[in-house]
């Protein structure tokens, strides 16, 4: 079964859905738990050389990348409405969650790519405690 090779959503099917359910997903989730190794993609801030991947990537080089220790310290799926599966994940610092995205899917067989992404924590702020654009307009002013 072809992958697709784009890392969005181009419109495009290519890869077909999980039969087994749940059951699929809870089965996989346990070897994306702890440390896993992440390779940075080509349009990141890494240096490679004294140089950001994305200047690299943007001149149409690829260079080989080392892959990198991440921390999964939860990983909760949260809806399943084939062909999409939503979740929750709480990971260290340098996680590449699009690519943990990616691996999820090559792990079930089918390919996968993030049409959202929605970062609700970092460090000790939290988005229950983020104010509006409003909110913070009325304070200053």
């Amino acid at each position: 079964m072809p992958r697709p090779t784009a890392r969005r959503n181009e419109g495009r099917r290519a890869c077909r859905s999980v039969g087994g359910g749940w059951a699929d997903l809870e089965d996989i989730r346990d070897a994306f738990l702890n440390t896993i190794d992440q390779v940075p993609p080509m349009y990141s801030a890494v240096k490679v050389d004294g140089e950001r991947l994305y200047e690299k990537a943007r001149r149409g080089e690829t260079v080989e990348r080392a892959p990198r220790q991440v921390q999964i310290h939860q990983l909760e799926f949260t809806e399943w409405a084939p062909p999409a599966l939503s979740f929750r994940v709480e990971c260290s610092k340098g996680t590449y969650v699009q690519g943990l995205a990616r691996g999820l899917g090559e792990a079930l067989g089918v390919g996968a790519h993030l049409t959202a992404l929605r970062r609700t924590t970092i460090g000790k702020f939290t988005v229950e405690h983020s104010r509006s654009m409003e909110a913070l307009e009325d304070t200053l002013f």
